[in-house]
Formats: structure tokens, sequence, C-alpha cells
């Protein structure tokens, strides 16, 4: 298809102008310390995993029903899991410990148009994780990388995040823009240091 609204990734036409948004930072893997923290926290405060692997398999015996709600809540982390690997929909962003970020990330760029934007909210790991590096240096690669302004939560922009954690506004264009230069900030507090922090590299740079 020679439309310029063609996306060669897709296969489609279709796709929106602009994706914002905040997604959910969370790791998709369910923790048996956080699920019996109040069901049953003797489980949850076992001193090692050995430990805690015995009192489940002793749990199916104590209390059936309780261990049942755990195995459907297991089976439906696994079956999140799954699709998100066999789906084909995040093939550069399911490896490792998945995280819901990253896979609204890959999204949100299969959603645009070649000649939209995407603005998102998202942990720094987005370029800076191990398990993310394939997605990053493949928008660096396309030229679909417009900016990273990063930003620490010292001053506490979100009250509910650590101080220490560390989160940045990624900004992705569609296939048809390139972008010839990428602009970056690090470390900010707030949005009036990005002035003085800002400053642009070419993607050639990035890979040297």
């Amino acid at each position: 298809d020679d439309s310029p609204d063609h996306n060669p990734d897709t296969g489609w036409q279709g796709g929106f102008t602009c994706v914002v948004g905040n997604p959910p930072w969370d790791q998709i893997q369910l923790d048996a310390r956080e699920f019996f923290a109040s069901y049953a926290p003797e489980i949850a405060n076992a001193p090692n995993m050995h430990m805690r692997d015995r009192m489940l398999d002793q749990l199916g015996s104590d209390n059936p029903t309780l261990y049942q709600e755990y195995q459907l809540e297991l089976r439906a982390n696994n079956g999140t899991k799954h699709f998100v690997h066999a789906s084909g929909r995040y093939p550069l962003t399911s490896y490792g410990r998945l995280n819901t970020y990253s896979l609204f990330t890959e999204a949100a760029r299969s959603l645009l148009l070649p000649a939209g934007t995407s603005g998102l909210i998202v942990p720094t790991g987005i370029a800076t994780d191990s398990f993310n590096q394939f997605f990053f240096s493949d928008l660096i690669r396309q030229q679909m990388l417009v900016s990273i302004f990063d930003f620490e939560n010292e001053d506490k922009l979100f009250p509910g995040v650590h101080n220490q954690f560390r989160f940045c506004l990624v900004v992705i264009s569609g296939g048809r823009r390139r972008v010839d230069k990428i602009q970056l900030a690090f470390r900010a507090r707030q949005a009036a240091q990005l002035t003085s922090k800002k400053f642009t590299i070419a993607p050639s740079d990035i890979f040297l």
C-alpha cells in the first residue's frame, strides 16, 4: 500500500493523531507475600520461599477456599503473561519482568497515525532498563524518539511515589516524521528546570 497513512508495522491505515496518558506502572507478577498479607500473614511473613511453598501446599488442606482463590489469581496472572508473549502485539517490550508501563508505551506507538504523536508519563526505565533495550533502540533506529525529560521525585510531584523514584515525559512520533535531534533532560525536579537542563543529541550519537 502506497497510501501516506499506511503503517507497514501494523498493516493498517487507521490510527490516532495524538495518544496521551499516564499508564499504570505495575509488574505483571503475582507476589504471594502481597496476596496473603491480609488473608494469611503467616504465609506472607514466611522467612524464605521454600518455607512459603510448604505452607502453600498445606493451605490446600487447611483452607481450600483461600487456596482456590490464590490458584485462580495465579492462573489469571499467568494468562496475562501468556497473552503478552503470544499475541504478537508487544514484540519489543515482552522481555524479562513484564511491566504494564512498557507494554502501554509500545501499544501507544502502534496506535499512532504515521503523522501522529504520543506523549506519556512513565518510569525512566523505558530508556534505561535492560528489558526495554529492544524497544528503545528501535525508537532511536527509526528516528521516532522526540524527547525524554527525566524527573526525580524529590519535590514530590507525585506525592504517592517514593521520593527517589525517577519518571519521565516521553514523546514519540509516528513513522512519517523522522526526528534528527532528540531533546533530553535529566534529573529535573520541577518543570521550570527543563529550560536549563535540556539539550539535543542526534540518534546516531546515541548509538555511538
